[in-house]
């Protein structure tokens, strides 16, 4: 029942506010960081905080990708707004001629609405018009990645592997789909 009413709540919203993909810029941190923290493991928080000051150091040409990593290049991240709040993040990098998602989360009240379709949508688009034929995700095999894990499943990503990373001891899955 507070499941409906939840997705009802959504649904007016929704239709009175059109569901916004945009650019994520400096003031949209601490939603995304919120989001990322609601929805992933503890250590994450840092991990994507230290990603996004990145990109944006970045994107305002006070560093270079290839400062930190010359096959490596942050691509652009994105948010979903709801009537002015961030509801979700995602977006994509580069490693040498693979594209790959990154930090992608959708606040647990707007989960299974759309919201991360769009993203998903969003992030395909732009980077198939970049020449992509594949694009490339991981995670982790925790347990709170399982709805995560099926909605790559249900989108059209298929399981490459499964791999631990002995410098974390976490078992993760790679999936790539076809563009």
């Amino acid at each position: 029942m507070l499941n409906k009413a939840l997705k009802a709540g959504f649904m007016k919203d929704y239709l009175n506010s059109p569901l916004i993909i945009r650019l994520m810029v400096k003031n949209d941190l601490p939603l995304v960081l919120k989001i990322i923290d609601e929805t992933m493991l503890p250590e994450d928080v840092d991990s994507a905080k230290h990603t996004f000051m990145l990109y944006f150091l970045e994107k305002e040409g006070k560093i270079s990708s290839s400062i930190y990593l010359s096959k490596f290049s942050l691509g652009e991240f994105y948010v979903a707004e709801l009537n002015g709040m961030v509801v979700g993040v995602s977006g994509f990098y580069k490693y040498d001629y693979s594209y790959w998602l990154g930090w992608f989360a959708v606040n647990p009240k707007y989960q299974g609405n759309g919201v991360g379709t769009m993203l998903l949508k969003k992030v395909e688009e732009k980077v198939r018009k970049s020449g992509a034929k594949e694009l490339f995700v991981y995670t982790s095999m925790h347990q709170k990645f399982e709805k995560a894990r099926k909605f790559y499943m249900r989108k059209g990503f298929k399981k490459v592997e499964n791999v631990t990373y002995p410098r974390i001891e976490e078992d993760m899955v790679f999936f790539c789909k076809k563009l």
